[in-house]
C-alpha cells in the first residue's frame, strides 16, 4: 500500500507491506511541474533481521519521475518531498 499526503507545500508518501518482502512502484505524476527534492528512508539490507536498520537517501525529482522500493518483510518506506 502507497499513500500521499500534502501539508503545506510539503508531501509525505510512505509505502508498507505486510510479513511478505515485495517491491512498491512509486510513480509521482501527482506533483506539480517542476523540480523537487526527496528526502527517502527505506529498509535497510538487513531490515529482514534487524527491524531498525534502515537507510537514507536524497534525490531529486520530478512528475515524471519514477522509483522502485524494496521493502521487507513487515517494512516500508516514507519520503519527505520539497520543492527546490
Amino acid at each position: 500500500m502507497v499513500i500521499a499526503r500534502k501539508s503545506g507545500n510539503n508531501w509525505y508518501v510512505r509505502g508498507m507491506t505486510d510479513w511478505d518482502a515485495r517491491t512498491l512502484e512509486v510513480n509521482f505524476s501527482f506533483l506539480e511541474k517542476g523540480k523537487y527534492k526527496a528526502q527517502v528512508f527505506q529498509d535497510g539490507i538487513n531490515a529482514d533481521r534487524i527491524g531498525n536498520d534502515y537507510k537514507k537517501l536524497e534525490m531529486i525529482i520530478d512528475e515524471s519521475s519514477r522509483d522502485e522500493f524494496k521493502l521487507a518483510p513487515g517494512g516500508g518506506f516514507v519520503i519527505k518531498i520539497t520543492t527546490l
